[in-house]
This record gives C-alpha cells, structure tokens and sequence, in this order.
C-alpha cells in the first residue's frame, strides 16, 4: 500500500533534500514538493494526501498555523531546525520531529511510522509460532498537571481507567494521572504489546509474570481479566509463547 505524501520547505536545498529521499523509498508516493506553504494548502485542501513533510519556520504561513488550518489533518513528519517546536508538534500529534540536516535513516525510521499506521490491523494479531512481537520502540507525550512529559511505550506497565482519567503506572514505580479515555490512549499504543484485558485496565504484555482464567499478573500486581476479554488476551498472549 502505497502512501502518498508531499514536502513543504522554503528552502530549496531542503527541499531537494525530501524529494529524493521520498522518490528512493518504495512505499512512498510523491505528489509534490512545495516552497510556498500557501500554495501547498491550496493543493491540500483540494487532493488526498496521507503524509506530510513540513518544515515550521515560513514565510506568511508556518507549518503549525498550516497544519492547524486543515479540517481533514493528514500524518505529519516536521522537518524543522528548530528543537523548539518539539513539544508543540507532538501535541499536534506528530509522527516525528526531524532535526535538520536529515539522514536518509533518519527519514526512512519517521516514514516506516506511517506506513504501520497505514496497514490494516486484525483485532487480535497473532505472529508465526515461534516468533516473537518486534522490539518495543518509541514513545508518546502526556498532560501530567500543567506539563507533557514523554513516556517511553517500554516503560509503561499497566494503565488503570476512571472515566475522563487514567492512571499509568511504569516499570519503575511511578504513577502517572492525565486526563484520557482508556481507548483514547490504546490507539496511541503499539497493538503487538498492549490490550484492553478489563473495562478498567490495560496491560504491557511483554511484561506479564503469570496468568490464570481470571487474573494477569505484573510484579506484585494482579489485574482482572474482563469475562468479555478473555479469549482476545489468551489469543494475544500466545503470540509471546
């Protein structure tokens, strides 16, 4: 499945720059490259464009102003000089924030985000027997009282859900309290290693000690397995067996 992307710089070197890494890698197709922001939400606002490569500092329009204006957001890489704006673009939800001068590597890591985001997902993955789920990579930003703070996907253990807020709690003792839903959050999380095992709860699989018919268990903790969720969790787990 191919994902069709364009690149938006003021700088012409740059620029060149994302073309040709977006013309040599395979599942991406390119339909255009813009120095002027305005003209690219123009093209924006009139194609279907699943990705963005979007420099921030522009004249007459920068690229968070652009990517706010946009009623249907597309995924969005910054390509930026500026570290900044980092914390602002993850709160856009961005794939990546990309620190000028780009490596191709570099590009390519941001880009293989979308494309997982792009395939289709069955409800409860299960991998070749014998294989294990892929290394835990990557990480998100949370509201924790007045600041965002990021949090590594390895580091979270369990989730624990009331209502509007969610209480994470890592590996390594602490408690987190920000204000999500429990599905808002497991959309956010790598399917391979995360699920819903109760109404109220989310685990890390890789980091599951033991289980029963009724009860999984982290370290010291044991956290119930909703009658509703049982199979999908059985299913799941088979996949680190």
């Amino acid at each position: 499945m191919k994902v069709r992307c364009i690149a938006i710089d003021d700088e012409p070197a740059a620029l060149g720059i994302l073309q040709h890494y977006m013309q040599k890698t395979p599942f991406l197709e390119p339909c255009g490259t813009f120095l002027n922001p305005l003209e690219a939400l123009d093209f924006l606002n009139s194609h279907a464009v699943d990705l963005l490569f979007l420099d921030i500092h522009m004249p007459d329009l920068n690229g968070i102003d652009l990517l706010r204006s946009l009623k249907r957001r597309p995924k969005v890489i910054f390509t930026t000089s500026h570290r900044e704006y980092a914390l602002e673009g993850f709160q856009l939800n961005a794939v990546d924030y990309l620190l000028k001068p780009i490596t191709f590597a570099q590009f390519l890591k941001a880009a293989n985000k979308v494309r997982d985001f792009a395939e289709p997902k069955e409800e409860a993955p299960t991998l070749p027997k014998g294989s294990v789920p892929t290394p835990l990579d990557g990480f998100l930003f949370i509201k924790v009282d007045q600041m965002m703070v990021r949090l590594n996907f390895a580091d979270i253990a369990i989730v624990e859900g009331n209502r509007d807020y969610l209480l994470i709690h890592t590996r390594d003792g602490r408690s987190l309290l920000t204000l999500q839903t429990l599905s808002q959050l497991l959309e956010k999380l790598p399917a391979a290693h995360f699920a819903r095992v109760h109404r109220s709860f989310i685990v890390n699989l890789s980091q599951c000690d033991a289980l029963d018919k009724h009860h999984v268990q982290l370290g010291k903790r044991q956290i119930p397995i909703g009658k509703s969720y049982r199979e999908a969790v059985f299913t799941r787990l088979q996949d680190f067996m």
